[in-house]
């Protein structure tokens, strides 16, 4: 079984040949490319993303048989925990895929691996910003290549830089108003939306911002951007201010500051 360090390098490698992919297709016009919604009219997909996820399944399954797999475009799809028994690959292709097709450059792979809820490596590259996120238990976190940190504690929370982004799901949206926009409009410097949360995670963990939270995220969301907060420095929370674990659904991830 390979090291948590050799895991993320091969996260990297297959994150790049997924990244070259996607930038082909991101030269091309949408209508080209894309298939439809899924759950909604709020989640597309394309054919770069299908294409981007089996080139890393592809890659990772033969770097790394003893793994196994959660895809948010193959199989378990609709996974809420990981294997215990074995390291799996948590996977997004395309994290960002509606500002990928209205071809606007916050997108990015993101790769995490866990056992149960451990998590042991993450990788987020967003190939047309040319920055490649990575990290591994135990051995800090790094911005291609230069090691990075979560921010420093804000005294006034004023000063923190704080983010969120839109669910799928329309009762999740109106959540994110209620328990966040509207209650923290005047809370902090202030607060971003970018369309994709594994690289909102991935800003938290190289100090953009302070924070960045969500109400409905899904593994392949998540584990890799948390992988990094936690090399980095960094905590996360649920909503209520209790622990995280890796898990679907809300989380506020923070230079170790609680800020709702």
């Amino acid at each position: 079984m390979a090291s948590n360090q050799q895991y993320a390098s091969h996260a990297k490698a297959a994150a790049k040949i997924a990244g070259k992919i996607a930038l082909e297709y991101y030269e091309k016009p949408a209508s080209s490319y894309m298939l439809g919604s899924k759950e909604n009219d709020n989640s597309i997909v394309t054919k770069a993303d299908k294409e981007c996820e089996a080139a890393i399944v592809e890659y990772l399954s033969q770097k790394c048989p003893e793994c196994g797999f959660i895809g948010e475009e193959g199989g378990k799809q609709n996974a809420d925990a990981c294997d215990s028994s074995q390291p799996t690959w948590i996977i997004d292709p395309i994290d960002g895929t509606t500002n990928f097709a209205y071809k606007l450059p916050l997108f990015a792979m993101s790769i995490g691996l866990a056992r149960g809820k451990e998590l042991l490596a993450g990788v987020v590259y967003a190939p047309a910003l040319g920055e490649l996120f990575e990290a591994s238990k135990g051995n800090g976190a790094k911005l291609n290549n230069k090691a990075i940190n979560v921010a420093q504690i804000a005294k006034n929370p004023k000063e923190m830089l704080v983010a969120t982004d839109w669910p799928h799901e329309p009762k999740l949206r109106t959540a994110t108003v209620n328990n966040f926009l509207r209650k923290h409009e005047n809370s902090f410097r202030y607060s971003h939306l970018l369309g994709s949360a594994a690289i909102g995670l991935a800003y938290v963990s190289c100090g953009r911002f302070h924070a960045f939270c969500h109400a409905g995220l899904q593994l392949w969301d998540v584990a890799a951007g948390a992988c990094l907060i936690e090399e980095a420095g960094g905590k996360l929370y649920k909503w209520d201010n209790t622990e995280w674990a890796l898990s679907k659904g809300e989380v506020v991830a923070t230079n170790g500051q609680f800020p709702l």
